[in-house]
């Protein structure tokens, strides 16, 4: 590479790589993350001196709304039978939304 070269790349197509995700890469598998470790392969932040400087306080809110759902709920079931439909804009969504009903603690 050459200084000024522009590098351009598919983060959404790095998180759908069978051969660093396996063959259900394009699959909702939350449980995919008990075992898997990754570092370069998987980039929701960016990574290098280009890191989003918003990472740690995006991670930050989302522990901190996680604990306190802990918190006050013992169940979370969900109300939608219709399976994960992508809806890509910015990020990636359900189509759907996400309808969940939550049993008090």
């Amino acid at each position: 590479m050459r200084a000024g070269d522009r590098v351009v790349t598919n983060i959404y197509a790095l998180h759908r790589r069978r051969d660093l995700w396996g063959e259900n890469a394009d699959a909702f598998n939350p449980e995919r993350w008990e075992s898997v470790r990754p570092t370069w392969e998987y980039q929701p932040f960016g990574g290098g001196p280009r890191v989003c400087p918003g990472q740690q306080l995006a991670l930050t809110e989302a522990s901190y709304v996680l604990v306190r759902m802990a918190q006050e709920f013992k169940g979370l079931e969900s109300r939608d039978e219709r399976p994960w439909t992508e809806n890509l804009k910015l990020t990636a969504a359900n189509l759907y939304g996400c309808r969940v009903s939550f049993t008090a603690a």
